[in-house]
């Protein structure tokens, strides 16, 4: 801690010197005098100390991201290695993602991307037909029943990231903080201005869908049933989140 604070200290010496100088030569014609400098002090203080501050939060922010994509990085790669469910999981998330855009929607792979960190949810539809931004959960449970705590815990972190979600501002993120992950888990490739087309025209859409998808129906616990109403074969609605029961 000493240290810290002995390097800190030092740096905002060596910016304050530099500001200083530069406030000297620029805006006192070079006037070096002893007079001079001590009229500087003050304000040249105040300008070095608001950089100094600017830059350590700066720093701060990008150790964060740092962290997060090590974090996310790690968990990723463990769970590869260590966790077949997980594989199964992957690989129903992606052919839900691909049926998404075989229609001509755009899919960011959230829970393929973030990890843990998604937020509960698996993906993020963007549809420009209907102009709508579908927030989907995938199920691929086989064995394990799913009663009604789970269905409204799916329910509920869907609502809550709805609720939150900044379109303006947050699904640009992705363009650029996850780049490279954003388009290599695409199935039907698109460049890097088209998504930014997409992601640029959905800050509009006011329209936000909530979906559950699950593998099979034989997961559902039967108490279940008092909760939903059928839409049609296969189709459910759970207050207004949609389950939809789809194979790989």
């Amino acid at each position: 801690m000493i240290e810290l604070i002995k390097a800190n200290t030092k740096f905002f010496f060596i910016t304050w010197g530099i500001v200083l100088l530069v406030n000297q030569i620029f805006i006192f014609g070079g006037c070096l005098a002893p007079y001079c400098i001590v009229a500087a002090l003050p304000h040249t203080g105040v300008i070095s100390a608001v950089i100094v501050y600017l830059y350590f939060q700066e720093e701060k922010k990008e150790k964060i991201i740092q962290q997060e994509r090590s974090y996310e990085s790690q968990y990723t790669s463990n769970n590869n290695k260590a966790d077949p469910l997980k594989e199964m999981g992957d690989a129903y998330e992606k052919e839900i993602g691909k049926e998404f855009e075989s229609k001509g929607d755009f899919v960011i792979y959230n829970g393929l991307i973030r990890g843990v960190a998604d937020g509960g949810v698996d993906l993020i539809v963007i549809s420009p037909d209907s102009q709508s931004i579908n927030l989907v959960q995938c199920k691929n449970w086989h064995k394990m029943k799913m009663e009604h705590h789970h269905i409204n815990s799916v329910y509920d972190k869907l609502t809550d990231y709805a609720s939150n979600i900044n379109i303006a501002g947050f699904l640009g993120i992705y363009l650029f903080k996850y780049p490279v992950a954003l388009q290599e888990h695409l199935h039907y490739k698109k460049e890097r201005d088209e998504i930014a087309n997409i992601l640029k025209a959905s800050k509009n859409y006011t329209n936000i869908r909530k979906t559950l998808y699950i593998a099979t129906e034989q997961v559902i616990d039967i108490d279940v049933g008092q909760h939903l109403t059928m839409i049609k074969p296969n189709i459910f609605r759970y207050k207004d989140m949609k389950i939809a029961i789809t194979k790989i």
